[in-house]
């Protein structure tokens, strides 16, 4: 959103990226403000909130039963209204101190596939939080200005954006999306490829911050040059104990090598 603001927005303007793992928020001359899991935590029969983003991802797998654990957007468009709302809501009213929020114009990267009534969702949330403007930007737009690609240009731009729920490929060209394709390999499916390599390969339970934690650190899609290991913990399946192995990133080129194929499904057909 950086250059995206430096020649199309003036005034006090916000950038946010409601991603289905993770929401940030840009401020103008600012910078990345905030950076939070895209989690709810309410209260089952009340609906009250209990935890948001960090707070919220922490009691994954450790709720009780009178707490539940929303993920308010799904494959990068919102699935729950209310939900969405109040969690965005809270995320901005956690940056006020760095930034007035006075009627600030916002733009809000979408996907390209997004439907009218999903982007329509998002221009009223923006409304009801106080934005005296809402402008909606094609994510694989946003991706190609902020990595200072050419975008107005009459020259083909091909852009990968892998988030949490999709992975969105597109060839962008004057200031537009030429074609794109999404496919459900990204973030989170990785995560679930690591939890059940180590089920089936280790006898080993880790859950969604461990796996999550482990793709970070020595995630790869190809055999790498340096060859890293991690310990980690978890739940041995066969005892009920706690158990600590080894694993290297090596053997994880192996889980997450369909990432490579990403890029291949523009190409394909339809």
């Amino acid at each position: 959103f950086r250059d995206f603001f430096s020649f199309r927005i003036f005034g006090d303007n916000l950038g946010i990226d409601l991603g289905t793992s993770s929401t940030l928020i840009y401020a103008k001359g600012k910078g990345i403000v905030l950076n939070m899991p895209s989690i709810l935590a309410v209260g089952r029969k009340d609906g009250r909130i209990v935890g948001v983003g960090k707070k919220a991802k922490e009691m994954l797998g450790k709720t009780p039963q009178n707490i539940v654990v929303v993920r308010p957007l799904q494959n990068g468009v919102v699935a729950d209204y209310d939900a969405t709302q109040r969690m965005v809501e809270y995320f901005i009213s956690q940056i006020q101190p760095y930034h007035r929020l006075v009627g600030p114009k916002m733009v809000i990267g979408v996907p390209s596939r997004a439907t009218k009534v999903e982007k329509k969702a998002l221009v009223d949330i923006a409304t009801h939080l106080g934005a005296r403007q809402v402008q909606l930007v094609h994510e694989p737009v946003a991706a190609v200005i902020g990595a200072d690609l050419p975008i107005s240009e009459p020259l083909g731009s091909m852009i990968v954006d892998i988030g949490g729920g999709t992975s969105e490929a597109a060839i962008t060209s004057l200031d537009g999306v030429v074609i794109s394709k999404h496919v459900r390999i990204a973030g989170d499916e990785m995560d679930q490829a690591i939890i059940l390599y180590l089920k089936e390969n280790h006898n080993l339970f880790v859950g969604e911050q461990m796996a999550e934690r482990i793709k970070i650190n020595i995630g790869c899609t190809h055999p790498p040059s340096r060859n890293e290991k991690m310990k980690m913990r978890g739940r041995d399946l066969s005892t009920g104990f706690p158990n600590e192995i080894e694993i290297d990133s090596e053997e994880l080129s192996n889980i997450l090598s369909p990432v490579r194929y990403i890029p291949l499904s523009i190409m394909s057909p339809a």
